[in-house]
């Protein structure tokens, strides 16, 4: 896998080389903020058969520059709702979330988060507390209702400190909703 193209810190498509003649992908975008990283992607994937002779990272280019509009335009329209998300998260809760930093092998966090509830709201023990923490990234499946492709959008965030399961919880309520909220321009095609 390689990335292929940037536009304005959106992440425009990545190539998998099926084979000789053949590209696959799927469709989605992604941007990079002060404090996350957001990546849509379509769980629709597509093969394209490569005309002999053509290269193939072009025509895959081309035919995602369309598809890829879609959720490059949804996430440029909820970014500032996104930002102002994790701006009230920082300042007003005071969660442990640092600067997004985009690196090659970024360290990823150990024992950031405690877990203080279960399915059925019951607080779960705090053996964790005790365990070593490392600050560093942690990734986030925020599921996105009404049975839109895509269904879910993965955030990578970076914790400086401990922070509490129902924190995140609440956390990820709010970016759906703020995603949700951009719905006119969701795409409305699979390619």
């Amino acid at each position: 896998m390689r990335r292929i193209g940037r536009f304005a810190g959106l992440l425009v498509a990545t190539l998998f080389v099926a084979r000789e003649g053949w590209v696959s992908g799927s469709a989605g975008a992604s941007i990079a903020s002060r404090y996350y990283k957001v990546r849509l992607e379509t769980e629709v994937r597509v093969i394209l058969a490569v005309p002999p002779g053509e290269d193939p990272a072009l025509c895959y280019a081309e035919f995602f520059k369309n598809v890829d509009a879609p959720y490059v335009r949804w996430l440029a329209r909820a970014r500032p709702d996104l930002d102002a998300v994790f701006e009230k998260a920082v300042g007003n809760r005071k969660l442990p979330i640092g600067g997004y930093v985009d690196e090659e092998n970024p360290p990823r966090a150990e024992n950031a988060v405690l877990e203080d509830e279960d399915d059925f709201k019951r607080p779960l023990s705090a053996a964790g507390e005790k365990s070593p923490m490392r600050p560093g990234l942690i990734s986030m499946d925020v599921i996105l209702k009404g049975g839109v492709d895509p269904s879910h959008a993965d955030f990578t965030i970076r914790v400086l400190s401990r922070t509490k399961r129902s924190d995140l919880n609440r956390l990820k309520e709010e970016l759906a909703e703020a995603l949700e909220a951009r719905a006119e321009d969701k795409p409305t095609d699979n390619p």
